[in-house]
């Protein structure tokens, strides 16, 4: 392998000093300004290197790559360095700055600003490596990949690294600051701040979500130590392997904002935090959505929480939008294995739970030697749990007991409420539907007993009240069950349901239905009796009597009907009908012998003078009006009454006709007057008499 400036490879020696060089291209394997293997000893002072661009085949720094130690490996130490303007291309992840295998380092007094890569650490080491960076300033880097800032890789136990007085600034790119697997990590005198930046302004690309400020895996120790970390934005801070140790004094958390917290056992963390042991830190002005600080799902097993320890800590406007200012914990193991000693808390915030969110008491952190650990408790929002237990709502329910009718409205007001391990009274969002809790209303005997209505409700505000449910059972002593189906915001809890005494009366024992005022029978369900009162709506009308469900007796009335609105129709009078039908039959009979009649004596004097057109016309028309009185006699059906109005109509047009026709005839023939007369009253006096059958009938 080849560095762009020197290979250094064996037992060989390099002094480098007062070196200036700009615009490098490294496109080789390794792509480092200086490469070392085997255990050659590397010295640079003063060295200054601007617009470098590069990147390795595989893993290695632009600044320095080591390789293949012989025993020791390669012994490196720079004074005084200035990097600027750094871009790595690369697939694999490589290293913005250095990269050591075996060997023992030191960098002091350098610079390195305006550095970005693909999938590119600031440093990397491997296994019995021994590092020291002093006085280091990483300004204005990026990474295309999520990816650890400082990558202390090793697999065995055997490797050392100290950050002392190291800077690093303006990280735009998601990745942790540093991981350590195995081996030791010593942070002094350092300032970690706006760090992952694009989440501020939701701008990353290759999220992922992971810890932002420290990774210790396995057997790994990390000590952090008069340090700064402010404006770090992420997930949560520290993911901590159960057996990792971790300890921290002298050291600021300020302005982070951490979904879930610095220290957390989440999901993404194993859901485990090792041994930890934070010593006069100060905690400003972080925020996140649950625990500010401490976050603590629950764990699965007692070791996946080791021994956890604030001690003379200062914790102040921090800041939760839901749960846990200070802490989170739903925990079993945290009251035996999370202690805040000698701690002061001053104006921290959060939806529930000021200082401390837990799933009851018995979740919450140890807090000793604390002088107004008291006071803060009496806040009503200082220490809050996840809902505990449910109880009726005295102030709204009149009676712990109903007393019903089955088939009646429960007319009892009912209303329950829900308090914590402190009992503290919930109180409930109900225009954010994530944040309802919906209650349901069942029967401990669901089968003697059936409940109707609203069986399904909200809680609103800081009460869940019940309305609108009708009972249907068998005479007898039962329990009403109020059970919480869904918890909002909050989890699960074991007391979520609430008891009500629930008595049916026997309805036949009611005077009213011994009176004949109320019914007992089945009608809300198929196998149970409801007893209600007789009711009719609309009310029955012409004298009517009501039976009960909307049913009439019209039994003396002239009406028929569910409400007896109907005018009965009247039997047909079948006599009359034979002896109309017989008459009707014979004038015909008679009509038609006289149409005859009269086209046989059409010469005759009188019948001229008639005139026989119009003669046999009104004896066709007295048919047509025989046949519409016959029609009058039949059973009624859509063809006979399309024939009957045709009939009528047919006869209403031929009088009108004829009316006229015997007007023009009296004023041409003056001479037939009388004649005329005599014939139009005999037809009228037909017409007549059918058109008064018809009028009747």
């Amino acid at each position: 392998m080849n560095g762009v400036i020197a290979s250094v490879d064996n037992y060989a020696s390099l002094d480098v000093e007062n070196y200036y060089g700009e615009n490098f291209y490294t496109i080789s394997s390794v792509g480092a300004a200086f490469v070392g293997s085997g255990d050659a000893q590397i010295s640079v002072r003063n060295l200054e290197l601007r617009n470098i661009t590069g990147g390795a085949s595989y893993g290695g720094g632009l600044l320095i790559t080591t390789y293949t130690p012989i025993i020791n490996g390669v012994t490196f130490s720079i004074d005084n360095c200035t990097l600027s303007n750094i871009v790595q291309y690369s697939d694999n992840a490589c290293s913005l700055f250095t990269w050591f295998d075996k060997g023992s380092f030191t960098v002091n007094n350098c610079n390195i600003k305006n550095a970005k890569g693909s999938k590119s650490h600031l440093h990397y080491q491997n296994n019995e490596s021994k590092v020291t960076f002093n006085n280091v300033n990483y300004d204005t880097v990026s990474s295309n990949f999520p990816i650890s800032l400082i990558n202390l890789d090793a697999t065995n136990n055997n490797s050392f690294l100290h950050l002392n007085n190291v800077k690093i600034s303006r990280v735009s790119s998601p990745g942790v600051i540093y991981r350590n697997n195995v081996s030791i990590l010593k942070i002094s005198n350092c300032v970690f701040e706006n760090i992952h930046t694009c989440e501020k302004n939701k701008n990353c690309v290759n999220y992922e979500a992971s810890a932002a400020i420290g990774i210790t895996e396995n057997d790994g120790k990390t000590y952090i130590s008069n340090s700064k970390f402010n404006n770090v934005y992420g997930v949560f801070g520290y993911s901590l392997c159960s057996r990792s140790y971790t300890e921290i004094s002298e050291t600021i958390y300020q302005n982070c904002n951490l979904e879930y917290g610095i220290f957390s056992a989440n999901d993404l963390s194993y859901n485990s935090i090792g041994e930890v042991s934070v010593r006069n830190s100060s905690f400003l002005n972080n925020n996140s959505t649950s625990g500010a600080v401490l976050f603590i799902k629950k764990g699965l097993l007692p070791d996946d929480l080791r021994t956890i320890r604030l001690e003379k800590c200062n914790f102040q406007n921090n800041h939760a939008t839901k749960q846990g200012g200070i802490i989170y914990s739903i925990s079993p193991f945290t009251s035996k294995n999370v202690i805040f000693s000698n701690c002061n808390f001053f104006n921290n915030t959060a939806k529930l739970g000021d200082i401390s969110y837990a799933y009851d008491q018995a979740s919450e952190p140890k807090f000793i030697n604390i002088e107004n650990i008291q006071s803060l408790r009496k806040l009503s929002n200082g220490f809050v749990t996840n809902p505990s237990y449910i109880t009726l709502d005295e102030e709204y329910s009149t009676s712990d007991t109903i007393i019903s009718y089955s088939g009646q409205q429960i007319t009892n007001p009912i209303a329950c409420k829900i308090y914590d391990d402190y009992n503290h009274l919930i109180t409930f969002n109900y225009k954010i539907l994530e944040d309802v809790f919906f209650y349901s209303v069942t029967p401990n005997d669901t089968y003697n007993v059936k409940l109707f209505g609203q069986i399904y409700g909200f809680c609103r505000n800081s009460s869940c009240p019940v309305s609108n449910i009708k009972v249907v059972g068998i005479p007898g002593k039962y329990q009403l069950n109020f059970n919480i189906i869904t918890f909002g915001q909050y989890l699960y809890f074991d007391n979520s349901t609430a008891h009500m005494e629930l008595e049916i009366l026997d309805c036949e024992d009611n005077e009213q239905y011994k009176l004949g005022n109320l019914l007992y029978k089945y009608r809300e369900s198929n196998n149970i009796k409801s007893c209600y009162k007789k009711t009719c709506d609309p009310s029955c009308k012409n004298q009517g009597e009501c039976l009960g469900d909307n049913q009439c007796n019209c039994k003396g009335t002239k009406y028929i009907g569910n409400y007896c609105e109907t005018l009965k129709l009247r039997e047909r009078n079948v006599v009359f009908d034979n002896v109309i039908w017989i008459i009707t039959n014979s004038l015909i009979f008679l009509s038609i012998v006289l149409i005859f009649s009269i086209y046989y004596y059409r010469e005759n004097a009188n019948i001229k003078g008639g005139g026989v057109d119009f003669l046999i016309i009104i004896l066709i028309g007295t048919i047509f009006n025989y046949v519409y009185v016959l029609l009058l006699t039949s059973k009624r059906s859509k063809i006979s009454c399309i024939l009957m109005f045709s009939f009528y109509y047919i006869v209403s047009i031929n009088i009108f006709s004829l009316n006229n026709n015997n007007n023009n005839n009296n004023n041409n023939n003056n001479n037939n007057n009388n004649n005329n007369n005599n014939n139009n009253n005999n037809n009228t006096f037909v017409v007549n008499n059918v058109v008064l059958y018809r009028d009747f009938h």
